[in-house]
């Protein structure tokens, strides 16, 4: 077989298992949601904030896996598509959105919970993270990025900040820290200073 074929194969069987594992966790948190400290309020705040770093995702690695998997391109056409394209046209909207989010709700000019200045702080690093690596993965070479070797790193940073966000969704919704080996770890330190506590 045709090792293009092969390798095609192979990513179709990764994104079935890891949407099989996503399906299957979210499930179990759903039927697991207990009371928490967090208001409904407060968990739409911190799950609207990840929306920054999936439009960025879509915008950085959409072209390219929208071309290859058509049930994320219909996902992608339901769901976000008018938000992508506004915010592919005007970049600047994003950085503003990360300025005013890190100031407002990271530093606590904005008085909420500790837990939900560290989820703004998660979806901001997130959003850094993806942006500093589309960045390096729009300065390689195209005949690089065209071939099997850049679609599969577009393929593994569109899979790791998608599983990252549904992730700390799912942990949102159960009103419960996340645990990202580095990104969690950052967060955290953002928010460690108690600035903006409200108990």
């Amino acid at each position: 077989m045709n090792l293009g074929i092969i390798v095609i194969i192979a990513s179709y069987l990764i994104l079935l298992i890891f949407i099989a594992l996503v399906i299957g966790f979210l499930l179990y948190g759903l039927s697991k949601i207990r009371q928490t400290q967090m208001h409904i309020w407060e968990k739409s705040l911190c799950l609207a904030f990840y929306l920054l770093p999936t439009l960025e995702c879509m915008s950085q690695c959409g072209p390219s896996v929208l071309s290859n998997y058509a049930w994320i391109r219909t996902l992608y056409r339901i769901s976000i598509k008018p938000l992508v394209i506004i915010y592919s046209d005007y970049p600047i909207i994003g950085f503003l959105i990360f300025l005013l989010s890190y100031l407002l709700f990271v530093k606590g000019i904005i008085k909420v919970k500790r837990i939900v200045r560290f989820h703004v702080s998660q979806a901001l690093i997130i959003y850094i993270v993806n942006s500093i690596l589309g960045v390096l993965m729009s300065t390689m070479p195209d005949s690089l990025l065209m071939g099997w070797f850049g679609q599969m790193c577009i393929d593994i940073l569109f899979i790791l900040t998608n599983g990252c966000i549904l992730y700390s969704c799912y942990k949102v919704i159960q009103g419960e820290w996340t645990r990202i080996p580095i990104i969690s770890e950052a967060a955290k330190v953002q928010v460690q200073d108690g600035e903006g506590d409200k108990r």
